[in-house]
């Protein structure tokens, strides 16, 4: 399965990194609840090596979006540090398309219902698979081939 990502690249001496550190908390948390498709994670960029696939950092905290069909174009935060500003941001970015009802928590769980199948199904496995080809249809006879003439 496909999923989003957002990745928090923080230093345990940055007091914004500290700051914010309660706000990827809570965004993570509540996200996580309305959709299985995101995945967070939060990692020490002062003593850790960044994956290849970010670029440099150019400070703390360091917040990037990483959707599930574009893996290698990772997406900086550029906002305000507000639970609000980072949520949309995600919802913004986000490539697995969630209706308002799943945003919010309220779907049902109608979709896995089966549907209603008709009574009688028609099946092509008594089809004879020589008159297919053929083009002839059932009960049609082999007639002579004619000449054409010019």
């Amino acid at each position: 399965v496909k999923k989003d990502g957002v990745m928090f690249f923080y230093a345990p001496w940055c007091g914004h990194c500290k700051e914010f550190d309660p706000i990827f908390k809570k965004v993570a948390k509540k996200m996580l609840k309305n959709n299985e498709n995101i995945v967070f994670g939060k990692m020490d960029g002062s003593s850790n090596d960044v994956p290849y696939m970010f670029p440099p950092l150019k400070g703390f905290p360091s917040v990037f979006f990483v959707s599930a069909y574009e893996k290698y174009d990772p997406i900086l935060y550029q906002g305000d540090r507000t639970y609000k500003s980072v949520k949309d941001w995600i919802n913004r970015h986000s490539s697995i398309f969630l209706t308002d009802e799943e945003k919010s928590g309220e779907g049902g769980d109608d979709d896995d219902e089966m549907p209603e199948l008709p009574e009688v199904m028609e099946s092509y496995q008594d089809e004879d698979m020589e008159d297919s080809i053929s083009g002839k249809k059932e009960g049609e006879e082999d007639e002579p081939p004619t000449k054409d003439e010019l």
